[in-house]
Protein backbone atom coordinates (compact mmCIF):
# COMPACT_ATOMS: atom_id res chain seq x y z
CA UNK A 1 0.00 0.00 0.00
CA UNK A 2 1.39 3.41 -0.99
CA UNK A 3 2.02 5.94 1.77
CA UNK A 4 -0.01 9.18 2.00
CA UNK A 5 3.16 11.09 1.13
CA UNK A 6 3.71 9.12 -2.08
CA UNK A 7 0.04 9.48 -3.02
CA UNK A 8 0.22 13.25 -2.55
CA UNK A 9 3.39 13.42 -4.66
CA UNK A 10 1.77 11.38 -7.43
CA UNK A 11 -1.28 13.65 -7.38
CA UNK A 12 0.93 16.73 -7.67
CA UNK A 13 2.84 15.24 -10.60
CA UNK A 14 -0.39 14.27 -12.36
CA UNK A 15 -1.79 17.76 -11.86
CA UNK A 16 1.36 19.38 -13.21
CA UNK A 17 1.36 17.12 -16.27
CA UNK A 18 -2.28 17.91 -17.02
CA UNK A 19 -1.70 21.67 -17.12
CA UNK A 20 -0.68 22.76 -20.61
CA UNK A 21 0.70 26.11 -21.73
CA UNK A 22 -1.85 28.63 -23.05
CA UNK A 23 -2.63 28.06 -26.70
CA UNK A 24 -1.20 30.24 -29.46
CA UNK A 25 -3.54 32.85 -31.01
CA UNK A 26 -5.73 31.91 -33.97
CA UNK A 27 -4.26 32.41 -37.44
CA UNK A 28 -5.25 35.57 -39.34
CA UNK A 29 -5.72 35.97 -43.10
CA UNK A 30 -6.52 39.05 -45.20
CA UNK A 31 -7.27 39.97 -48.76
CA UNK A 32 -5.26 43.07 -49.65
CA UNK A 33 -7.16 45.64 -51.73
CA UNK A 34 -5.95 48.68 -53.65
CA UNK A 35 -8.71 51.24 -54.21
CA UNK A 36 -11.25 48.47 -53.60
CA UNK A 37 -9.74 45.88 -55.97
CA UNK A 38 -7.89 42.76 -54.71
CA UNK A 39 -4.15 42.77 -55.36
CA UNK A 40 -2.88 40.08 -53.00
CA UNK A 41 -2.96 38.29 -49.67
CA UNK A 42 -1.54 38.69 -46.18
CA UNK A 43 -1.42 35.94 -43.55
CA UNK A 44 -0.19 35.60 -39.97
CA UNK A 45 0.30 32.07 -38.59
CA UNK A 46 1.12 31.12 -35.01
CA UNK A 47 2.75 28.05 -33.49
CA UNK A 48 3.83 27.04 -29.99
CA UNK A 49 2.13 28.58 -26.97
CA UNK A 50 1.41 32.12 -25.89
CA UNK A 51 4.46 31.92 -23.59
CA UNK A 52 6.80 30.58 -26.27
CA UNK A 53 5.41 31.79 -29.56
CA UNK A 54 6.56 31.65 -33.17
CA UNK A 55 4.84 33.97 -35.66
CA UNK A 56 5.14 33.65 -39.43
CA UNK A 57 3.97 36.51 -41.64
CA UNK A 58 3.60 36.28 -45.41
CA UNK A 59 2.40 38.92 -47.90
CA UNK A 60 2.19 38.62 -51.68
CA UNK A 61 1.06 41.60 -53.77
CA UNK A 62 0.69 41.88 -57.56
CA UNK A 63 -0.43 44.93 -59.53
CA UNK A 64 -1.44 44.46 -63.18
CA UNK A 65 -2.02 46.72 -66.17
CA UNK A 66 -4.06 45.25 -69.03
CA UNK A 67 -3.59 41.85 -67.40
CA UNK A 68 0.21 42.15 -67.34
CA UNK A 69 2.02 42.19 -63.95
CA UNK A 70 3.71 45.58 -63.59
CA UNK A 71 4.54 45.52 -59.86
CA UNK A 72 5.18 42.86 -57.24
CA UNK A 73 5.87 42.98 -53.52
CA UNK A 74 6.79 39.91 -51.47
CA UNK A 75 7.26 40.09 -47.71
CA UNK A 76 7.95 37.39 -45.12
CA UNK A 77 8.83 37.60 -41.45
CA UNK A 78 9.36 35.27 -38.52
CA UNK A 79 9.01 36.56 -34.96
CA UNK A 80 9.92 34.54 -31.87
CA UNK A 81 8.50 35.59 -28.51
CA UNK A 82 9.02 34.36 -24.96
CA UNK A 83 6.76 35.50 -22.14
CA UNK A 84 5.58 38.51 -24.13
CA UNK A 85 9.08 39.72 -25.08
CA UNK A 86 10.50 39.66 -28.59
CA UNK A 87 13.48 37.30 -28.78
CA UNK A 88 14.31 37.17 -32.49
CA UNK A 89 13.12 38.62 -35.78
CA UNK A 90 13.92 37.73 -39.40
CA UNK A 91 12.43 39.71 -42.27
CA UNK A 92 12.95 39.49 -46.02
CA UNK A 93 11.22 41.57 -48.68
CA UNK A 94 11.34 41.98 -52.42
CA UNK A 95 10.02 45.36 -53.55
CA UNK A 96 9.70 44.89 -57.30
CA UNK A 97 13.20 43.43 -57.50
CA UNK A 98 14.81 45.49 -54.71
CA UNK A 99 15.60 43.04 -51.91
CA UNK A 100 16.13 43.83 -48.24
CA UNK A 101 16.68 41.81 -45.09
CA UNK A 102 16.42 42.41 -41.36
CA UNK A 103 17.87 40.06 -38.74
CA UNK A 104 17.73 40.65 -35.01
CA UNK A 105 17.84 38.95 -31.64
CA UNK A 106 17.73 39.77 -27.95
CA UNK A 107 20.98 40.41 -26.11
CA UNK A 108 20.18 40.78 -22.42
CA UNK A 109 17.87 43.75 -22.00
CA UNK A 110 18.50 45.05 -25.53
CA UNK A 111 17.15 43.99 -28.89
CA UNK A 112 19.85 44.23 -31.57
CA UNK A 113 19.27 44.00 -35.32
CA UNK A 114 20.94 44.60 -38.66
CA UNK A 115 19.04 46.09 -41.59
CA UNK A 116 20.22 47.68 -44.82
CA UNK A 117 23.83 47.16 -43.73
CA UNK A 118 23.41 49.07 -40.46
CA UNK A 119 23.24 47.73 -36.92
CA UNK A 120 20.78 49.24 -34.45
CA UNK A 121 19.51 48.40 -30.99
CA UNK A 122 16.88 49.47 -28.47
CA UNK A 123 16.57 48.99 -24.75
CA UNK A 124 13.73 46.86 -23.41
CA UNK A 125 10.94 45.32 -25.42
CA UNK A 126 10.06 46.40 -28.95
CA UNK A 127 7.11 45.53 -31.17
CA UNK A 128 7.53 44.99 -34.93
CA UNK A 129 5.09 46.80 -37.22
CA UNK A 130 3.18 43.60 -38.08
CA UNK A 131 0.09 44.68 -36.09
CA UNK A 132 -1.11 41.25 -34.87
CA UNK A 133 -0.12 41.93 -31.24
CA UNK A 134 -2.65 44.28 -29.56
CA UNK A 135 -0.02 45.20 -26.94
CA UNK A 136 1.49 47.45 -29.60
CA UNK A 137 -1.41 49.84 -29.02
CA UNK A 138 0.19 50.88 -25.71
CA UNK A 139 3.51 51.81 -27.32
CA UNK A 140 4.97 55.06 -28.63
CA UNK A 141 7.57 53.36 -30.81
CA UNK A 142 7.62 50.37 -33.14
CA UNK A 143 10.29 48.58 -35.14
CA UNK A 144 9.34 49.43 -38.71
CA UNK A 145 10.13 46.23 -40.59
CA UNK A 146 9.93 47.99 -43.98
CA UNK A 147 12.57 50.62 -43.20
CA UNK A 148 14.56 48.74 -40.55
CA UNK A 149 14.33 51.74 -38.21
CA UNK A 150 12.43 52.58 -35.03
CA UNK A 151 9.40 54.73 -35.82
CA UNK A 152 7.96 57.08 -33.21
CA UNK A 153 4.17 56.96 -33.17
CA UNK A 154 1.10 58.14 -31.34
CA UNK A 155 -1.76 55.59 -31.32
CA UNK A 156 -5.27 56.80 -30.47
CA UNK A 157 -8.55 54.97 -29.97
CA UNK A 158 -11.10 56.34 -32.48
CA UNK A 159 -14.06 54.32 -31.24
CA UNK A 160 -15.99 51.21 -32.15
CA UNK A 161 -17.59 50.89 -35.57
CA UNK A 162 -18.90 48.35 -38.06
CA UNK A 163 -16.15 46.68 -40.10
CA UNK A 164 -16.98 44.67 -43.20
CA UNK A 165 -14.96 41.46 -43.40
CA UNK A 166 -15.24 39.13 -46.38
CA UNK A 167 -18.01 36.98 -44.89
CA UNK A 168 -19.54 39.07 -42.13
CA UNK A 169 -19.78 42.44 -40.46
CA UNK A 170 -18.23 42.81 -37.02
CA UNK A 171 -17.88 45.42 -34.29
CA UNK A 172 -14.26 46.57 -34.19
CA UNK A 173 -12.31 49.39 -32.58
CA UNK A 174 -10.34 51.62 -34.91
CA UNK A 175 -6.92 52.89 -33.83
CA UNK A 176 -5.15 55.69 -35.65
CA UNK A 177 -1.36 55.85 -35.93
CA UNK A 178 0.22 59.26 -36.42
CA UNK A 179 3.84 60.39 -36.34
CA UNK A 180 6.39 58.45 -38.36
CA UNK A 181 3.72 55.91 -39.36
CA UNK A 182 0.36 57.04 -40.71
CA UNK A 183 -2.17 54.22 -40.75
CA UNK A 184 -5.39 52.89 -39.21
CA UNK A 185 -5.82 49.47 -37.64
CA UNK A 186 -8.94 47.66 -36.38
CA UNK A 187 -9.23 45.10 -33.56
CA UNK A 188 -12.28 43.09 -32.57
CA UNK A 189 -13.69 42.80 -29.06
CA UNK A 190 -11.25 39.97 -28.25
CA UNK A 191 -8.26 42.07 -29.28
CA UNK A 192 -7.75 40.23 -32.57
CA UNK A 193 -6.38 42.30 -35.44
CA UNK A 194 -9.02 42.42 -38.20
CA UNK A 195 -8.26 45.37 -40.51
CA UNK A 196 -5.70 47.86 -41.76
CA UNK A 197 -5.85 50.93 -44.00
CA UNK A 198 -3.18 53.34 -45.25
CA UNK A 199 -2.16 55.45 -48.22
CA UNK A 200 0.45 54.04 -50.60
CA UNK A 201 3.20 56.22 -52.04
CA UNK A 202 1.19 56.71 -55.24
CA UNK A 203 -1.79 58.04 -53.28
CA UNK A 204 -3.92 54.90 -53.62
CA UNK A 205 -5.73 53.44 -50.59
CA UNK A 206 -4.55 50.03 -49.37
CA UNK A 207 -6.97 48.04 -47.21
CA UNK A 208 -6.46 44.69 -45.50
CA UNK A 209 -9.86 42.95 -45.38
CA UNK A 210 -10.07 40.11 -42.87
CA UNK A 211 -11.25 36.80 -44.32
CA UNK A 212 -12.59 35.41 -41.05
Amino acid sequence: MRSPKSLALAAMMTSAMSVSAPAAPANISFTVERNGSPIGTYSTRFSGSSNNLSVDVDMRLRARFLGIPVYRFNYSANERWRNGQLQALDVSLDNNGEKRNLEGERAGNRFVWTANGEQRSVNGNIFPSNHWNPQVLRQNRVLNTLTGKVSRVSIRNRGTEQLQCENRTINATRYQYTGQIDTEAWYDQQGRWVGLRFKAQDGSTIFFRCKG
